[in-house]
């Protein structure tokens, strides 16, 4: 995170950020180091909301720009519970 903190004060890099899809990992970085952008997949969502208590509200407060990815949830929202359809990334069950 130093590295990139003083490539973007150099001006070589222009903002810096993660892509992962666990929220405890995201609240230990911003604690660390001021990030532009968190790319954030399947934890946000109408079956997850696990960002809501605490990344929501440290992200508005550092002003990092939050990217919800899988909005679906592995596309169970997006089918409805059909032959085939996923679930946080493995086969939904009938439940």
């Amino acid at each position: 995170l130093k590295a990139l903190e003083e490539l973007k004060r150099a001006g070589t890099i222009s903002a810096y950020g993660l892509g992962v899809n666990e929220v405890p990992i995201c609240l230990d970085l911003m604690r660390r180091a001021p990030l532009d952008c968190i790319l954030l997949a399947s934890r946000y969502s109408l079956l997850d909301r696990s960002a809501e208590a605490e990344l929501l509200p440290l992200c508005r407060a550092q002003q990092t720009s939050l990217v919800i990815g899988g909005v679906f949830n592995s596309g169970i929202l997006a089918t409805g519970p059909v032959q085939g359809a996923h679930f946080d990334y493995q086969p939904a069950s009938h439940d």
